[in-house]
């Protein structure tokens, strides 16, 4: 590897545009892009054998010069897509307006938190359709599922996003197997992008996994790779990014680096930087899996702990990564972004800049 783990400072991707940078993710400006993309929605059940609680969705408008409704689309909603600790997705269809024939995927935001009380739930739906709505605007929508618009329905926000293949767990690792280094390259990078976006808004992710990674094409069906981050029921905002109050723990177990669970120590990072680090190992595990489906750790990482301590067989879990399967400059990236200790962890915008296996060398 050509790039040193700790070398941060004032290094960018070079690929980036020239244009002029995107407006920097603040509260009051979310709130606004939310207000604009609200929809109003009248709701008729529509219930079927196969599915009893399908619904009929009507977007509306009033025209300010008339009194009268005017009917801008409607939806079908009868296909229950994916339901989980976030929220439950639903395809929709439209049948009748400007999008007849279109389909979209809707996500109800719900949190199966037990104990959680009804204003932490109102604070947790309304911190990610703020964010959902800003990562859908137009200086950053590729790299992140678009959230059209939004309603509600029984004080739900539904957010009515573009509907995908699926998540690269299951349109590809859990049927296909393993995906083939110079494929698995292309989805790297793009996610990579997709978190030095993210940090450079001072935002962090906090549950990166295949089930979280969205295909918008893939060979052989498409011509190339292309894919979305989404879900952001656990993403964080760091207003204040000197803080060095203890990191909330987060994520998927498996996912979740040795240091946000105490394993190791967290070298006095703040709490942001350390956050970003954790993603950043997130992001080594979802590679290591691209390229063997195999979890590093062992089933939802149970195997970490000792793998912090030193107490694993040499090499592991890398030896998996033999020259079969990967490269030594792909190799090397595994090793860094699973480092046991944050320290070890390059950023993204280092990896895009500097990684060989990237770029392709």
């Amino acid at each position: 590897m050509s790039f040193h783990p700790n070398n941060m400072a004032n290094t960018t991707n070079t690929g980036a545009s020239t244009q002029a940078p995107p407006p920097k993710f603040t509260v009051a400006l979310a709130e606004r892009l939310v207000q604009e993309a609200k929809l109003n929605v009248s709701v008729l059940p529509m219930p079927t054998p196969e599915c009893p609680n399908a619904i009929q969705v009507t977007e509306w408008y009033r025209t300010e010069l008339s009194t009268e409704f005017k009917i801008l689309n409607i939806w079908n909603r009868a296909e229950l897509l994916g339901k989980g600790g976030h929220g439950t997705v639903f395809l929709e269809h439209g049948i009748s307006g400007v999008r007849t024939g279109e389909t979209r995927a809707v996500k109800v935001l719900a949190y199966d938190h037990p104990g959680i009380t009804a204003q932490q739930l109102a604070s947790l739906r309304h911190k990610e359709l703020l964010v959902s709505i800003f990562l859908s605007q137009p200086w950053c929508e590729r790299h992140f599922v678009k959230t059209h618009s939004w309603f509600t329905i029984d004080e739900a926000p539904n957010l009515g996003m573009q509907h995908l293949l699926g998540d690269l767990g299951a349109v590809q690792l859990t049927p296909r197997g393993p995906i083939a280094p110079d494929h698995a390259r292309v989805v790297m990078k793009q996610l990579l992008q997709a978190l030095e976006f993210l940090h450079s808004q001072q935002l962090v992710h906090r549950d990166l996994k295949p089930q979280n990674i969205m295909v918008h094409s893939m060979p052989p069906f498409q011509d190339s790779w292309i894919i979305k981050l989404g879900d952001f029921g656990s993403l964080e905002y760091y207003s204040d990014i000197s803080d060095k109050s203890q990191i909330r723990p987060g994520g998927t177990p498996g996912f979740v680096p040795p240091d946000v669970l105490g394993y190791c120590p967290n070298d006095e990072m703040n709490t942001f930087l350390q956050a970003c680090k954790a993603d950043m190992f997130a992001a080594g595990a979802v590679l290591f899996i691209m390229l063997t489906r195999l979890a590093p750790f062992g089933k939802a990482g149970m195997h970490l702990d000792r793998y912090a301590h030193g107490e694993m067989p040499i090499g592991f879990p890398f030896t998996y990564l033999n020259s079969s399967i990967c490269g030594p400059d792909c190799k090397a990236l595994v090793q860094f972004l699973l480092a046991v200790r944050p320290a070890g962890r390059p950023m993204a915008s280092t990896m895009l800049a500097t990684s060989n296996w990237l770029h392709g060398a």
